[in-house]
């Protein structure tokens, strides 16, 4: 079996809220007519006006807005994340880096960026590849309304207008033409507005040739009109509003459509306690009396639901579920009373202007709006600033506060349905296992283990009291009870817990109430297409209880292998100092010293399939007793936690039925990750089989080989051999190995490649 190849020059290696459930009131469909708005902006980099950008967004409830001269790099641009408000998501195409440019770090001019509300379906249109201008063609759905629209940008300068411009530009338009609605934004740099212009005249007359008509018709930069908003001849025109140019030197274009739209109005509404009015000291007061504490169960299933009807009842009790509002979310965390202030002045000179147009209250509307911009700017910075400092060395907190400024988290509307989700998941795992069943059984080696693990300790009230202290206060819909009154209870609550575990541990088992999971489907990259349910990893959501029992169990497992090395030194992930930096680094440092013997390398990059769904729990329950020294009750406890497991799917607003799990580990829990880990720790036994250097990451492998430059090819063949057996390997696992996503990378110095 080949590999993918991905050939590389390189020359160096550089107060807690409370839980919320949400309820449908009513549904219904109508034919509505709606107003759909639209942006346009030469921004000239969103680098520096982010913030602004974003609000803007925001203030004039953009369903689209466009931006070309973008200056980015990709989606996870740091400008463009910061740019995308909540309930938006960002489609964008970046002005491609050629030659040098390709490993410059200079800014890459041009692009466009798209923001998109998110419940809004958008897809990206096929269209050529053209010389005279970056082109974003896309597929916009709302309802039962559809049309194409593109965004154009053309460099300067004027004289660069040829002939070929128009026969590109004619193709675009002919290619739209296919479409029963189109409308065209951007920055055509020509000035329109000069009827003496022969390439302005021709440009329109072109334009109209396809039924569409330019709706800005006034200057949009230095007295010239250089942007655009073509629309079809037989639609209902829109109102377009040109404001003076503020956060760049061209004005923002605004249009509204009135569009009839079918579609399904949704009144949702949600159920919460009342916690303002709680009153804590009388709910602590009747859990003390409660039989939970005075008169608990011994049976272990008959103890855990006990503690979930005490709380549930005493809940009821003293904060009864309240149907309420849901109301809007601040715009960003930043936004505070000075911006406000700051936002009422620039919208007071605004309407001014408007009432007034004179040279005098357009100059005080733009000097009010420069501060306004600077002021958001600055409050984004000094917030982020503060909150990335108040981590100190804390790198989970810190990673915390980092990803919302490296990845938007406003994933795009799906239309998938819960049924949907649940049947792709189950027919991706018995398609994996169809695949693997006729593969020979694994070789699991028996190791030497100088102490075997037979039984779990008994937990204490300190190590529980200390895990609910240092838990998060997340919580799950599955919760009797919210987190932050468990950790606030924790004196109350803490030997009740300890006692639950240690039930459990005596007993050989956790009850099915904690084996069942909430599956939230989590869209893997944002580019991904949503409405395709291979684009999505399913995440387990399992009880807060559940996952005290786990870490417990955990710790004692974490112990066992860490005191013998029982796991390879090179496996990152779910391990104390073995994090994705430090994988990074160990990768990194090695294709360094490649280079530097003036070698050329090879990084063999494997993916798995559906890995941790996928996992075979007989074959677990023989590798944790095999090569781990697992045994005796501690060993019947693992085997309980694996089997009888059930979830649902939640999403889209629905739910899947109830489906049995009969393989896999759950993602999302804390035993789940760790025992994948060791299920998978000997494929490294296939890797040092070839000499190759290796770095394992959770259901990741990086193998690299390296070699003067005239033994390429030998290289070559022994990592295909290596592929080869690896495959082998996974199948006898019960895992499969995905040719496609597996690449390798060639890496050296430009003189050796």
């Amino acid at each position: 079996m080949d590999i993918p190849i991905v050939r590389s020059l390189r020359s160096s290696v550089h107060k807690d809220p409370p839980p919320r459930t949400r309820v449908l009131a009513s549904v219904n469909r109508c034919a509505v007519t709606r107003t759909f708005i639209v942006g346009s902006l030469n921004v000239q980099s969103l680098g520096n006006k982010s913030a602004a950008v974003s609000h803007a967004i925001i203030d004039n409830k953009c369903d689209l807005f466009a931006t070309v001269e973008s200056w980015h790099d990709s989606a996870d641009s740091p400008s463009v994340v910061a740019s995308t408000p909540p309930g938006y998501r960002v489609l964008e195409r970046a002005r491609p880096r050629v030659g040098k440019a390709v490993r410059s770090l200079k800014t890459n001019h041009g692009g466009i960026c798209v923001f998109v509300r998110s419940e809004l379906q958008v897809r990206v249109i096929a269209f050529p590849s053209y010389k005279s201008f970056e082109l974003l063609p896309l597929f916009v759905r709302s309802g039962a309304t559809s049309f194409v629209f593109v965004v154009v940008y053309r460099p300067d300068p004027a004289s660069a207008v040829t002939d070929s411009f128009f026969t590109e530009w004619a193709d675009v338009l002919e290619r739209t033409s296919a479409f029963s609605a189109c409308l065209i934004v951007g920055d055509i740099n020509l000035h329109l507005n000069d009827v003496t212009d022969t390439r302005s005249v021709r440009f329109h007359t072109l334009s109209c040739s396809f039924n569409l008509s330019d709706h800005v018709g006034q200057p949009t930069r230095a007295g010239n009109q250089l942007d655009i908003l073509l629309w079809r001849l037989d639609q209902p025109a829109p109102v377009v509003r040109v404001d003076p140019p503020m956060l760049s030197d061209h004005s923002l274009i605004v249009a509204f459509f009135e569009l009839v739209d079918s579609r399904v109005t949704v009144k949702s509404s949600i159920k919460r306690r009342p916690w303002r009015s709680f009153d804590y000291d009388a709910f602590a007061v009747d859990l003390e009396k409660s039989d939970l504490i005075l008169h608990p169960p011994t049976d272990v299933t008959e103890l855990f639901a006990c503690y979930d009807d005490t709380l549930i009842r005493l809940l009821d009790k003293h904060a009864p579920l309240r149907t309420v509002k849901v109301k809007a979310r601040p715009a960003a965390p930043w936004f505070d009373l000075e911006c406000r202030d700051a936002k009422a002045k620039t919208r007071r000179l605004e309407k001014a202007y408007r009432r007034e147009p004179t040279a005098e209250t357009r100059a005080g509307w733009r000097s009010q709006f420069a501060i306004q911009r600077a002021l958001f700017q600055q409050k984004f910075i000094s917030h982020w600033s503060t909150a990335i400092s108040s981590c100190q060395r804390d790198s989970k907190a810190l990673w915390s506060k980092l990803r919302p400024l490296l990845q938007s988290n406003t994933a795009p509307t799906p239309h998938l349905t819960a049924s949907e989700h649940a049947r792709f998941f189950s027919e991706k795992i018995e398609g994996i296992r169809s695949s693997t069943a006729a593969a020979a059984p694994p070789r699991i080696e028996y190791r030497f283990v100088t102490e075997h693990l037979s039984a779990f300790q008994p937990a204490t009230t300190e190590e529980i009291a200390t895990i609910l202290n240092r838990s998060m206060a997340k919580q799950c819909q599955l919760d009797p009870a919210p987190t932050w009154l468990i950790k606030r209870s924790s004196g109350i609550l803490a030997p009740v817990i300890t006692r639950m575990c240690n039930a459990s541990f005596q007993q050989s088992a956790l009850p099915t109430r904690c084996k069942h999971a909430i599956v939230r489907p989590l869209l893997k990259k944002s580019s991904l297409d949503p409405n395709d349910p291979s684009s999505y990893r399913p995440i387990s959501n399992l009880s807060f209880l559940s996952k005290i029992v786990e870490k417990v169990v955990d710790a004692r497992l974490s112990n066992h292998t860490s005191k013998q090395n029982l796991l390879p030194l090179f496996q990152s992930a779910y391990r104390p100092f073995h994090s994705t930096e430090t994988a990074v680094i160990c990768v990194v440092n090695s294709m360094l010293k490649v280079m530097d013997q003036g070698h050329v390398g090879a990084l063999m990059l494997l993916d798995l399939s559906a890995a941790f769904d996928t996992v075979d729990h007989r074959i677990l329950n023989d590798v944790m007793r095999r090569r781990f020294g697992v045994c005796g009750s501690a060993l019947d406890w693992l085997a309980d936690f694996l089997k009888d497991r059930t979830q649902i799917v939640r999403a889209g607003g629905g739910e899947s039925s109830v489906s049995k799990l009969k393989f896999g580990v759950p993602q999302g829990s804390v035993n789940g990750p760790k025992r994948f880990i060791e299920y998978s720790e000997d494929i490294t036994r296939q890797l040092l089989k070839y000499d190759l250097v290796h770095h394992l990451f959770a259901d990741d492998t990086q193998g690299m080989l390296h070699c003067a430059p005239a033994d390429v090819r030998q290289m070559m063949s022994t990592l295909n051999d290596c592929f080869v057996d690896v495959g082998a390997w996974c199948a006898s696992k019960r895992l499969q190995l995905n040719a496609d996503k597996t690449e390798l990378l060639l890496f050296g110095t430009a003189a050796n490649l």
